[in-house]
């Protein structure tokens, strides 16, 4: 009778918040010192900043300056927009929108533009929509396909991209057994990097998956991928149609890099969580657990005692003296034979962490 959708209860929560009022101070452009702004929530300038840290790290990230003395932002136009844009659909979850007083407010500034001025922020809403770093997919059934779309408004990207596809050495569908839903994914993801990477004269992409995604930065680098990646856009970099992307090498390798190295990690794991699984057979139970282990890409599973020794992780149901017999380093974990849906969750996101250490830079 009294329940509150969880989105709802957390915008409840971020609107009362530090960073949120400092993010709608930068976005109105208000006169307001830093200063006034700490003394206003009733705090001290250390705790504002560490409050704003995550704020201030993902502006930073793109270039733009921060000034406090009063609160503003300096830097290319369209990186504002775009953090600005960023910022509040992270904090609003796209749950709710945060700009009641502002409707009146935008028609009027609407309705003072010349046609061009109109047209050109028309433009700059598609390209969020369509090449943002977060891609927004449409469930229109009426709307053109995104291939359709891409060859009819940005071809020369279009075709790059499908040419780096066919031109790196190994065939990605078949070699990360991707079905078509994933595949599509992936180029339309390849594609939003390149458009944002021109547009944005930076490999944004992989800016905000460091800020948002912490298991990136565990991730091993792959010298022989780099080495393909460099080699295959040398050479599409020498049709003479894409001249605009020259200067652009080194970001559009950054960026080509760190979205390969991520789905071969994530579709094809080189370093699997060893578990071998001591329990008796005779249960349903275990055929549940089995089931759920197998599920998961970057696990291998075993039942036999030879693995032990060589073994991340032993799923057992009783606890029994493995010394001797079994890596002293691996994990245990006590299975029940009638776990619930909780008890699932604890052992695959114990997994998913012991995989993210395995994936690590550092062994």
């Amino acid at each position: 009778m009294f329940s509150v959708p969880t989105d709802a209860y957390h915008y409840l929560l971020v609107n009362k918040s530090e960073a949120f009022d400092f993010i709608k101070i930068l976005l109105k452009g208000e006169t307001v010192t830093f200063q006034e702004f700490w003394e206003a929530h009733d705090t001290s300038k250390a705790t504002a900043l560490r409050h704003l840290k995550g704020v201030r790290d993902l502006i930073r990230s793109f270039d733009i300056r921060m000034y406090y003395d009063p609160l503003r932002l300096k830097g290319d136009e369209n990186k504002i927009r775009l953090v600005l844009t960023m910022l509040f659909w992270m904090a609003t979850e796209g749950h709710t929108w945060p700009f009641e007083d502002q409707a009146l407010r935008i028609k009027s500034i609407l309705a003072q533009m010349t046609q061009e001025e109109a047209m050109a922020e028309s433009f700059n809403i598609y390209d969020i929509i369509n090449f943002g770093p977060i891609q927004i997919q449409d469930a229109n059934p009426y709307m053109e396909s995104y291939e359709t779309r891409y060859k009819r408004y940005i071809p020369v990207i279009y075709e790059f991209v499908e040419a780096f596809i066919d031109q790196i050495p190994f065939d990605i569908k078949k070699y990360l057994n991707l079905d078509d839903a994933n595949y599509q994914g992936f180029v339309q993801t390849m594609i939003s990097m390149t458009m944002t990477t021109y547009m944005f004269k930076q490999d944004v992409t992989s800016v905000l998956a460091d800020q948002m995604m912490e298991s990136v930065e565990y991730l091993k680098p792959n010298d022989v991928l780099k080495q393909n990646i460099d080699d295959t856009v040398d050479y599409l970099l020498i049709n003479p149609k894409v001249p605009f992307l020259v200067k652009l090498r080194e970001e559009l390798v950054s960026g080509y890099y760190n979205v390969l190295r991520q789905m071969i990690q994530r579709f094809a794991p080189m370093n699997k969580v060893k578990v071998v699984v001591v329990t008796e057979q005779s249960f349903l139970g275990y055929f549940d657990l089995m089931t759920a282990l197998n599920s998961v890409l970057y696990v291998d599973v075993s039942q036999s005692d030879a693995d032990l020794m060589d073994a991340d992780r032993v799923v057992t149901t009783s606890i029994i003296d493995l010394t001797g017999i079994v890596n002293p380093e691996a994990v245990m974990f006590k299975w029940h034979q009638n776990a619930d849906s909780d008890h699932f969750g604890r052992m695959l996101g114990l997994l998913r962490g012991l995989w993210i250490q395995k994936s690590s830079i550092d062994d």
